[in-house]
């Protein structure tokens, strides 16, 4: 039984080392989620070692045993980080360094023996309170851009941010399941068990999993026949009675301050983004909106948001340095699903995105 598990162990740590190679080396993807999922590779992977050296005899690596006991620590930055990515909102290294400072800098105190906080139930008190407060924030993340999570899950398929959400199901499964842990011991009902270590390899392999499905996104560029959402087609036009009231200097006027909206606040990426919405932001009534779109700007209010995602999604195929999948830059640029974004590449400019990559990387 011993060997089984040795070779359990053996498995985990071979297979998190061939998607970490992969996540390292191979360019495309979210260079921030990437590194994310690296982390929490890596940690995941530690009690699977730390058994492995144990069942070798090697009981002076304490270090790592207290590291791999640890690791709840890095949950919740993990899992608030990463949920901020998945809902488009803008995380630069300075933030990712900010939140995985601490966490990390504790772990490393740990494995050193370096007492930074007091031990014992207070110890565990200020962890769960530091647990809490990212859980907290990343559940009103998830409530604020519920809209954007259901487009994902439902017009976006496969692609990075997709199976990234397994990976916060993860993390979220391995905060219950410490939290488990730590009520046992304080119970005096948790017994050391490999069984524990076991499981934890289990996550640690399907991290991996998941990191490699979000890195190659197999199926994501069949495109599935999904039913447009009529409402991206529909025009906000006015009824034909209704006098029209804005004068062509209001209007230019108007439309300068809505540019200067988008460029600036990219509201065009709001799934819950509303014509009467929009209007509150530029402070006019809606049949202003209306007219400035219909009458002065000869369109709709959403062929006016798809114009303005097709731009976002131009912007991103051009970028060299930019490694993202085109499933990826589909859902960046606000895009419903993977259908309209191709149809809508398609009645622009004849080429499918790949094709415009491929031509703009030729042109630079």
């Amino acid at each position: 039984m011993i060997e089984l598990y040795k070779l359990i162990f053996v498995f985990c740590a071979g297979f998190t080392a061939c998607a970490l190679a992969n996540l390292v080396f191979v360019r495309r993807g979210d260079k921030k989620l990437k590194l994310l999922q690296c982390t929490l590779i890596v940690l995941l992977c530690l009690p699977s070692i730390s058994a492995y050296f144990k069942l070798l005899g090697l009981h002076e690596l304490s270090a790592l045993q207290r590291i791999s006991q640890s690791l709840t620590w890095t949950y919740g930055p993990l899992l608030y980080l990463s949920a901020r990515l998945i809902v488009g909102n803008a995380v630069s290294w300075e933030l990712l360094g900010i939140h995985l400072f601490f966490p990390l800098f504790t772990l490393f105190c740990i494995g050193m023996g370096i007492s930074i906080l007091p031990t014992g139930l207070i110890h565990v008190v200020v962890m769960l309170l530091f647990l809490v407060a990212y859980v907290s924030a990343t559940i009103r993340l998830f409530t604020q851009h519920k809209a954007r999570i259901q487009k994902l899950i439902s017009g976006h398929r496969y692609n990075t941010y997709y199976w990234h959400l397994f990976l916060i199901a993860g993390l979220v499964f391995l905060i219950v399941y410490d939290l488990v842990l730590i009520t046992m011991f304080y119970q005096n009902l948790l017994k050391e068990s490999l069984f524990i270590t076991l499981i934890s390899s289990g996550l640690c392999l399907l991290a991996s999993i998941s990191a490699l499905l979000s890195l190659f996104q197999p199926g994501s560029e069949s495109i599935a026949t999904i039913n447009n959402n009529h409402n991206d087609l529909k025009s906000e036009i006015e009824p034909e009675h209704r006098v029209h009231q804005l004068t062509a200097q209001a209007a230019n006027s108007l439309k300068a301050q809505l540019q200067e909206l988008m460029e600036n606040e990219k509201l065009f990426l709001d799934e819950t983004l509303t014509l009467e919405s929009l209007a509150n932001s530029l402070v006019i009534s809606r049949y202003w909106l209306s007219e400035l779109l219909n009458i002065h700007m000869k369109t709709s209010f959403y062929e006016y948001l798809n114009e303005k995602r097709y731009e976002e999604a131009v912007k991103m195929l051009r970028d060299p340095n930019l490694q993202l999948s085109i499933s990826d830059i589909a859902y960046s640029s606000g895009f419903n699903n993977r259908n309209s974004f191709y149809q809508t590449f398609k009645l622009k400019t004849a080429m499918t995105p790949t094709e415009f990559r491929k031509q703009a990387a030729k042109q630079s």
